[in-house]
């Protein structure tokens, strides 16, 4: 009897090991578009660090941008947002986050006053089935689904087992911008925005009653785990009827002593031409003049910590290197060989692995090639030799001569190698990373570069 009752238990230990692991490869991971999730981003950061939190849907995480308030005052700040974040979501992503944070301001996106459900699933299931089963998002589930369907969103199963034909490798391996990341996903994408005319109006309207209980349940919020509560407008193209919904928070704002920062009405020199991805989204470059504003008014009006130096605040360091790794990758797409920006570029470079490949009728007499290699050191005789360099991080790592039949493979950490066969018949096979081929030019010099934070290849290019 004991045996089989050791036996039984054993057994259900295991299916439930085997469940739980299932459960973690096909769970929803995405909060942002391309598996970035600002939940996984919280889960992977440790108590009591961040200062600054800034609540919202993607207006939030393509407008605000915690590294450029780091990089410039220290200050320990995270984006607690999610794609269409609605009302209910932003409420319960907030107490999610103050489980293990205790934030000294809270900045609120009034975007989700425009709308009440979400206009897409994806934005349903990014919403509703990111955080940790909890009585926090049971709660959620229940304001947002308080009729049918509900249970599904309870218990997920029936919503993630069809994603098996759809997993990919991040579903098994939490990737690295989740494990450092601070809530942002910049975009660098340029396109027209337009400054919303209703913007100048003073108009209000009457709040609904499912706005205004929103707004005090966040007052309520804020007294509760006493931070300092603000409301923010990113900028956004409003329609009539919305601005003077967000025109009617100022009232309920300065009776209660919270902050009320409306970005579309605030002259921080935004470029309409210059500083969208979409009308309705700064890019980078706008992100970057909002959240420098923000950050000096932070800075004036509260007693924040600086935590440049401290070890424990080593992901905001992270974080930070790879947003500007990600500006390098956009500026190097932008320059120009013709005008020696993208030699300067490739100059300027940190963490990168450069390979240059000459390639049949190379030298045309001009000095169009060789300058771009006498940028790394290569030597006239040896440019005239032919063949392949690898440079790593400035340093000539690998060097093969014309006609040389050497192979050659260098693993770049543990997601991606290089590899090289020397000599080989097509000559855009000899230079893959990973199984990955990249075609660049049969005449002339080839030039593939790798950033070692970003871990992908962000320029291939053929020079004539």
């Amino acid at each position: 009897m004991i045996k089989k009752t050791i036996r039984v238990s054993a057994f259900l230990i295991l299916l439930l090991l085997m469940f739980y692991g299932t459960f973690q490869v096909i769970r929803w991971k995405d909060t942002a578009g391309d598996y970035v999730s600002s939940v996984k981003m919280l889960y992977n950061t440790e108590d009591d660090l961040v200062d600054v939190v800034f609540v919202g849907s993607s207006h939030c995480y393509l407008g605000m941008n915690p590294a450029v308030v780091w990089d410039e005052y220290g200050m320990a700040a995270f984006d607690m947002s999610i794609s269409g974040m609605d009302k209910d979501s932003a409420y319960h992503a907030l107490k999610e986050l103050l489980k293990t944070q205790k934030p000294k301001v809270v900045y609120v996106d009034l975007y989700p006053l425009t709308f009440n459900r979400h206009l897409v699933v994806s934005n349903v299931y990014r919403n509703m089935l990111g955080l940790n089963l909890s009585k926090n998002s049971y709660e959620l589930v229940r304001k947002y689904q308080p009729d049918d369907g509900w249970e599904n969103y309870v218990l997920r199963w029936p919503i993630l087992h069809t994603r098996y034909r759809e997993l990919k490798r991040e579903d098994f391996v939490v990737s690295d911008i989740n494990q450092f990341g601070r809530g942002q996903n910049m975009g660098f994408v340029v396109k027209p925005g337009a400054r919303p005319t209703t913007c100048d109006t003073d108009e209000t309207i009457q709040l609904s009653e499912k706005n205004q209980q929103w707004l005090v349940d966040f007052y309520e919020l804020s007294k509760e785990y006493d931070f300092q509560l603000g409301f923010i407008v990113i900028p956004f193209y409003f329609q009539d009827e919305e601005q003077k919904t967000i025109n009617s928070v100022k009232a309920f704002a300065e009776e209660r002593n919270i902050d009320f920062l409306d970005m579309n009405r605030i002259d921080i020199g935004l470029d309409y031409n210059a500083d969208f991805v979409d009308v309705d989204h700064c890019n980078y470059f706008g992100s970057k003049k909002v959240t420098k504003y923000v950050g000096e008014y932070l800075k004036e009006h509260y007693d924040l910590a600086d935590h440049r130096g401290d070890p424990r605040y080593y992901q905001w360091v992270l974080d930070s290197n790879y947003n500007n790794h990600r500006l390098y990758q956009y500026e190097l797409s932008n320059a120009s060989i013709a005008d020696g920006s993208y030699n300067e570029k490739l100059t300027e470079g940190k963490d990168q692995l450069i390979v240059y490949s000459l390639n049949g009728e190379y030298d045309s007499g001009e000095d169009k090639i060789y300058p771009i290699l006498a940028g790394f050191g290569v030597t006239l005789e040896d440019y005239r030799k032919g063949g392949k360099w690898v440079f790593n991080d400035g340093e000539l790592l690998a060097r093969f001569p014309a006609g040389s039949t050497e192979e050659f493979y260098y693993e770049i950490n543990e997601k991606d190698t290089l590899r090289i066969q020397a000599g080989n018949e097509d000559i855009f096979d000899d230079i893959k990373f990973n199984t990955n081929q990249y075609v660049t030019i049969y005449n002339g010099l080839g030039i593939y570069v790798y950033d070692k934070v970003l871990k992908d290849v962000i320029s291939v290019l053929g020079v004539n």
